[in-house]
């Protein structure tokens, strides 16, 4: 939402709304179909390739931590144990099937 600060409750209830719902599910098949479309049309994934090699062209990627250090994928473990089994049945279940 323009000129909502982020972190802001009026941000987060935004996207909570049965409009903005149809908009994020109209947006999500736009994403699939387009990947799609990337599987199964080589041409078409050559050029993505180019315009991406293109686009990054000159620009390295550097990781913010240190070479020998690694990720601390555990940081957050216990809490993560703690609300799993609470969460489970707030999991998405049915047979996902695109229209």
């Amino acid at each position: 939402m323009p000129g909502v600060p982020f972190h802001h409750w009026a941000a987060a209830i935004a996207g909570q709304t049965s409009i903005a719902h149809k908009g994020e599910v109209a947006g999500a098949k736009v994403m699939a179909a387009s990947i799609v479309d990337l599987l199964t049309d080589p041409a078409l994934l050559a050029r993505a390739r180019e315009t991406f090699r293109e686009e990054v062209a000159g620009s390295a990627y550097r990781s913010l931590l240190p070479p020998d250090q690694k990720p601390p994928a555990d940081l957050n473990a216990g809490e993560m144990a703690k609300y799993r089994d609470l969460m489970r049945p707030h999991y998405l279940t049915p047979e996902i099937r695109f229209r």
